[in-house]
C-alpha cells in the first residue's frame, strides 16, 4: 500500500467517519460491486504509479429515491443499494476526496465532470 493510498485513506475517514455511521456507503467489497455493476465510472480516480490523488463516487439513482434520501426517508447506503441499473434520472455524487497538494487546481472538478458524462 502506497504512502499516498493511506494519506487518501486517513483524508476519507477524518472528512466523513465512515466506520463510525454504518448509514453511509463505506466502500466495502458488496458495494464496490454494486457500483462497478451501476457503470464503471461509479468510482473514478485521478492518480498515478505512486497512487491516488483524487477519488470520486458518484452513481446514477432516480429522482424518486433521491427525494427520499434529502427527506430522509432513506440513508445514503439505502439509496446506493435501491439504485437501478437502467433507469437514469438523477446523479448522486456522494463524495470527491483530494489531497491537499492537488486542491484548488480544478482537477477534482474535471474528474467529476468525465465521471458524469461517462454515466448519462
Amino acid at each position: 500500500m502506497s504512502q499516498r493510498f493511506t494519506r487518501m485513506l486517513q483524508c476519507i475517514e477524518t472528512a466523513f467517519n465512515t466506520r463510525q455511521d454504518p448509514h453511509q456507503i463505506q466502500v466495502n467489497a458488496s458495494e464496490r460491486q454494486k457500483l462497478e455493476d451501476l457503470h464503471p465510472m461509479c468510482l473514478s480516480a485521478l492518480e498515478d504509479d505512486d497512487g491516488p490523488w483524487i477519488w470520486a463516487l458518484m452513481f446514477p439513482t432516480t429522482v424518486a429515491l433521491s427525494h427520499a434520501f434529502i427527506n430522509g426517508k432513506i440513508y445514503e447506503n439505502q439509496l446506493l443499494c435501491n439504485a437501478p441499473k437502467h433507469d437514469l434520472q438523477s446523479l448522486y455524487l456522494c463524495s470527491v476526496t483530494a489531497l491537499p497538494e492537488i486542491r484548488n487546481q480544478g482537477k477534482s472538478y474535471a474528474l467529476c465532470l468525465k465521471s458524469a458524462e461517462m454515466l448519462c
